[in-house]
């Protein structure tokens, strides 16, 4: 089960990852940036280089995620990775792909759910079950939402599978640009 939310959220992720490491690159060219206006002490330069470290390994997550989507997407049965790609990240509804496909909602479904086991098991032969997954965005707090929304949308008996994290409430509207200014 938590591996097929995993694989809902990072797939209605994919487009997103794109604007986010835009994001962090923009963060760390002013980290960048601001290190050449302010003399700094020792302490400082070893905080601002461990930032910039850290929004590093969060891009380097991303693109890494985004690489193994490709390829599982490659790998698993076309018919089944074109439903999974017209469904979660092209975020067309089951209603207008059973009628591009000629196919009932219920038979769609199946498939949608096949697709997403196969997609499970690619990610879980190379090393990325849930956990992995779960310890590698732990700081995403834009993924770890999307993850939580995808549990809410079950019924009440899995909402224990939701991810509790300590991360600072939202303050700006865009919640991309808040996980990527001050989610450490």
């Amino acid at each position: 089960m938590k591996g097929r939310l995993w694989l809902k959220t990072i797939l209605q992720s994919y487009n997103i990852v794109n604007m986010v490491n835009k994001a962090i690159d923009n963060r760390v060219n002013e980290q960048s940036i601001m290190s050449h206006l302010h003399t700094y002490g020792y302490d400082d330069t070893l905080e601002l280089t461990e930032t910039i470290i850290n929004l590093i390994e969060r891009k380097k997550n991303l693109l890494l995620i985004k690489s193994l989507v490709d390829d599982c997407l490659n790998f698993i049965d076309p018919e089944f990775s074109k439903l999974l790609v017209l469904f979660f990240i092209d975020c067309y509804s089951q209603v207008d792909i059973a009628k591009i496909f000629n196919l009932s909602r219920r038979t769609l479904q199946r498939r949608i759910n096949k697709g997403l086991d196969m997609a499970v098991d690619f990610f879980i032969k190379n090393g990325y079950s849930y956990n992995v997954l779960e310890k590698m965005f732990a700081k995403e707090s834009w993924l770890i939402g999307m993850y939580n929304d995808n549990v809410s949308k079950l019924s009440s008996k899995y909402h224990n599978l939701k991810i509790e994290t300590n991360i600072q409430k939202i303050k700006f509207k865009n919640p991309i640009l808040q996980s990527v200014y001050f989610d450490k």
